[in-house]
């Protein structure tokens, strides 16, 4: 019966061993032995897996076993210590990644509000050198040279502003893509 039950996984049952034969005894004593063993190794690797399972990655198989349960010790919690070193990894990482994007964004943030302060700036430096071009022409029309001068001053402002137009397009760019990284980060966070 005991045997029967080992080979279908029940390993609860055990061999009364009072036989008037001692060898009889002594194989009842081992067979129980047996028995034992297989049950204390497979219960312990079963906890450490639910736990596992469970995420709960603190558990060990911790029975002082021999032979193929010494490997299958051994084992699972190498497996469980890989497991567990990785998810640190990985929640290290995640910190890392998040913190970095954090200042990432502070640094896109302050450089997007000093584009804008300096395109304010390079318009108003626009709009006054167009009023200053315009009073050269009314007042110094006979003076050619300096109305070239002037509107060329004027066309590189014009140039300056179409520059800030396209590194402000840049910064929306960049803070999309930033945006998209804290997505991701959210994510990995998450796992």
């Amino acid at each position: 019966d005991v045997v029967l039950a080992a080979q279908e996984g029940d390993f609860s049952k055990t061999v009364v061993a009072d036989f008037d034969d001692p060898e009889l005894n002594e194989l009842a004593g081992n067979l129980n032995s047996l028995v034992a063993t297989v049950k204390g190794g497979l219960e312990e690797t079963i906890l450490v897996l639910q736990a596992m399972k469970s995420s709960d990655l603190t558990k060990r198989v911790e029975g002082n076993f021999s032979g193929a349960f010494s490997e299958l010790r051994d084992g699972v919690n190498h497996s469980a210590d890989g497991l567990s070193s990785v998810l640190h990894s990985l929640r290290d990482t995640s910190r890392t990644v998040g913190s970095s994007m954090t200042d990432l964004l502070e640094g896109v943030s302050e450089l997007s509000t000093q584009t804008a302060t300096q395109a304010s700036t390079l318009e108003q430096t626009s709009a006054a050198l167009q009023s200053f071009t315009e009073a050269v022409e009314q007042t110094s029309k006979q003076t050619s040279e300096m109305r070239t001068i002037a509107r060329g001053t004027q066309n590189k402002a014009q140039e300056g502003g179409t520059v800030m137009q396209e590194a402000t397009e840049a910064i929306d760019r960049v803070a999309t893509s930033s945006k998209k990284v804290t997505e991701i980060t959210s994510v990995i966070e998450s796992i």
